[in-house]
């Protein structure tokens, strides 16, 4: 479906309609990489239906689709987690380790988004498997600076 219209203006429900896809990728990666098991309780699918939890919110686009940006969680932790901001962020630091929630905030923080090639690559990177992690290639490129 082309993103453009015959005036050169994005089409928005061609965009609108990525987004969502990208959304539903996004989702499938972060629950198969966790293996359908909560983060944090450890109960798994059979059970509970799993969600992912995005650590820096959705509306942040620039983290919005980023890897290290969610985490598994049931429905009851998923709840707590957005009824207990200020304890769920401890728990994911914890969980994620310092460096990688720090970098994760710091992508969010992020004031360029995405254009739309940029949104076409990351849907063909999910859907070969590989979807690129910005916030992996900071923490390596800042490895890499300290080992100089």
């Amino acid at each position: 479906m082309p993103l453009r219209t015959k005036t050169g203006k994005i089409d928005r429900i061609a965009k609108k309609l990525l987004e969502g896809r990208l959304d539903e990728h996004w989702r499938g990666h972060i629950r198969e990489r966790d293996n359908w098991t909560c983060r944090k309780c450890g109960k798994i699918k059979n059970r509970y239906s799993i969600e992912a939890h995005h650590i820096a919110k959705r509306r942040q686009v620039y983290a919005r689709w980023e890897p290290l940006n969610g985490l598994s969680l049931c429905l009851p932790c998923h709840q707590w987690a957005e009824l207990h901001p200020d304890a769920a962020r401890v728990w994911a630091c914890e969980e994620l380790g310092e460096d990688t929630y720090d970098a994760v905030v710091t992508l969010a923080r992020g004031t360029s988004g995405y254009r739309m090639h940029d949104l076409e690559d990351l849907e063909e990177a999910f859907k070969s498997g590989a979807p690129v992690s910005r916030v992996a290639e900071m923490l390596q490129e800042e490895n890499m600076n300290n080992d100089i």
